[in-house]
């Protein structure tokens, strides 16, 4: 009788492991021109060229590092479609990045990439400007960080606002680290289409937001979500190794401007280099990635449960200092995680989850959203002759139409209803713009002649 209760509790507890662990497969890039750490200052980005005009999207790397055989700060360019290849970029101008580099998207009006926003790391407080289409830095800091950003510091996007004045704003959170509790939103305008980021719109603004509870240092990790278990469905989540001995998961509510101590924590010690990552399917991202540091261990992380799953793979090599994600698609299209490994190696992988169920089974996060988008239109694609209902958030009163060189074609009054209709005259592919009172939300339609 005891073995057979013992097989049924083996049994119990893979089935349990199959269905609230994920699982990852982790496959080999083209190696990094240059070598991943901390002292370096290693980052990467994923970036969906503009125009986003399917099927052909060009998908890329950016990866940020200082070359110290030629004391350079080295810029690469990796094209995720085939043939899979590093470009070289123009250098990072001025001072040397380091420790606490990192870099992040800048997006237009449509919510398109058009610049990257650097910050240098290694106690230098400038906020440098990358231009995507012109593919060169602005030749001057734009702006500086309100205090010195080393080692654990973070600079994440964390979406959009409209300002007193009607100008939408982007969100970018900066955590000091460097074992200080600061934590401080960067707003600047949001622009249209390829109109830079100086001289046009308002100057962007820093404003403190609730400091972190506790003292971070290295080991530190930022990502944003948009989850739909917190006011607003916007929250960033970290990891602080505080004070070099206590490991700490914190989630920040935007809505509100404050941090709240998970009770569930992956691992009891938190290494230099670890990274946190949300893997986003639309309308929502109930899951992170996580990496430990100091060591191969990967986990997943459900936000709408607050619970860990394994996701340990024997792929994943050690992670080291200068380790960093970046969320993108692959070549194919399909959701991937990009990953370096710091510790001086030269390896670069991708990831994707090829199975996973939220705890209960309520949703295959492959297949299931969990909200309606607050913005659809029908049908799409449409032609000349048929036009697009656009069902809209009741709070929408204004809707603009842009065509494919970012020029505004039409403005429609929504008063407070939930849908408009439009009539296209000529084919192309246009792009759907309107704001709420907290929200910019957006839409691609194709319409055939």
């Amino acid at each position: 009788m005891k073995k057979y209760i013992l097989i049924l509790a083996l049994s119990l507890v893979s089935i349990c492991g199959l269905l609230y662990g994920i699982d990852i497969v982790w496959a080999p890039l083209t190696d990094l021109p240059i070598p991943s750490n901390s002292v370096n200052g290693s980052c990467i980005i994923y970036v969906e060229e503009t125009p986003p005009v399917e099927p052909s999207i060009p998908r890329s790397i950016y990866y940020l590092v200082h070359d110290q055989a030629s004391a350079r700060n080295r810029f690469y360019r990796f094209l995720i479609h085939e043939p899979q290849s590093w470009q070289v970029l123009p250098d990072l101008p001025g001072s040397t990045i380091g420790e606490g580099a990192d870099i992040t998207i800048q997006y237009d009006r449509l919510g398109y990439p058009i610049g990257i926003y650097a910050i240098k790391g290694n106690g230098h407080q400038e906020v440098w400007w990358y231009d995507l289409n012109r593919n060169y830095w602005y030749p001057e800091p734009i702006d500086r960080l309100p205090n010195a950003p080393r080692y654990g510091s973070r600079f994440v996007y964390g979406g959009t606002f409209i300002d007193p004045e009607g100008y939408p704003r982007a969100r970018y959170y900066f955590l000091v680290a460097n074992g200080s509790q600061e934590f401080w939103v960067w707003c600047p305008v949001v622009p249209v289409h390829g109109r830079g980021v100086r001289g046009i719109y308002p100057p962007p603004y820093w404003e403190p937001m609730q400091s972190i509870p506790s003292f971070a240092y290295n080991g530190s990790a930022l990502t944003y979500a948009q989850c739909d278990n917190v006011p607003g469905q916007r929250a960033m989540y970290a990891f602080d190794r505080a004070d070099h001995y206590y490991d700490y998961f914190y989630r920040y509510t935007i809505a509100t401007n404050t941090w709240e101590l998970m009770e569930h924590h992956p691992w009891s010690y938190l290494g230099g280099g670890a990274s946190l990552q949300s893997y986003y399917l639309p309308p929502n991202d109930n899951l992170l990635i996580a990496f430990r540091g100091e060591g191969d261990a990967c986990k997943g992380y459900w936000t709408n449960q607050d619970d860990w799953v394994s996701a340990d793979d024997p792929d994943v090599p050690t992670i080291g200092y200068g380790s960093d994600m970046t969320f993108g698609k692959y070549a194919d299209g399909d959701p991937a995680v990009y990953a370096i490994f710091g510790g001086n190696q030269t390896t670069f992988k991708w990831g994707r989850v090829t199975g996973a169920v939220e705890p209960g089974g309520e949703q295959t996060i492959i297949t299931s959203p969990i909200n309606e988008p607050e913005l659809r239109i029908l049908p799409n694609i449409t032609n000349t002759k048929t036009g697009v209902t656009l069902l809209i958030s009741p709070d929408v009163k204004e809707l603009s139409i842009y065509n494919n060189s970012g020029i505004r074609i039409k403005s429609l009054k929504c008063k407070n209803l939930t849908e408009s209709f439009w009539k296209p005259i000529t084919s192309g592919v246009f792009f759907i713009y309107a704001e709420t009172r907290d929200k910019i939300l957006k839409g691609k339609l194709v319409v055939t002649p």
